[in-house]
């Protein structure tokens, strides 16, 4: 937490760098099972990529996509689901079907939907 202080101090939150600093610290804290503190970092990140880009822009879907992956690892379906779905969607206007960010945005949708029991739905993102 210290770098991100660091970070926040002596940068300015409109560079690019900076939310995808948060979404790194976002997927890290999740991974160490601190999911509250994860999904506020990357709302924070999502926040400052919908202010300085452009609507639908595949960085914002990409943290989108993120914070769906905290999401789902804190239960939140519906949550996750509508994050999940909304950065799909965003990702397929400009990524191709095979690139790894689509891979990436197909196996956190497999993943809701088989943590959320939903097999029907988790076998469209195999």
């Amino acid at each position: 937490d210290k770098v991100l202080q660091n970070y926040r101090q002596n940068s300015s939150t409109k560079y690019i760098s900076f939310a995808t600093a948060l979404t790194v610290q976002g997927l890290i804290l999740n991974k160490l099972g601190k999911g509250n503190e994860a999904e506020k970092v990357l709302q924070e990140a999502v926040r400052l990529r919908t202010e300085n880009l452009p609507a639908k822009h595949f960085m914002t879907a990409l943290t989108k996509n993120a914070l769906g992956e905290v999401l789902t690892s804190q239960k939140k379906m519906e949550e996750a689901e509508r994050e999940l779905m909304e950065s799909y969607e965003d990702l397929k206007l400009s990524q191709a079907n095979e690139n790894q960010r689509m891979l990436t945005a197909r196996r956190r949708l497999k993943e809701l939907y088989t943590a959320w029991n939903k097999p029907e739905l988790a076998a469209k993102y195999q």
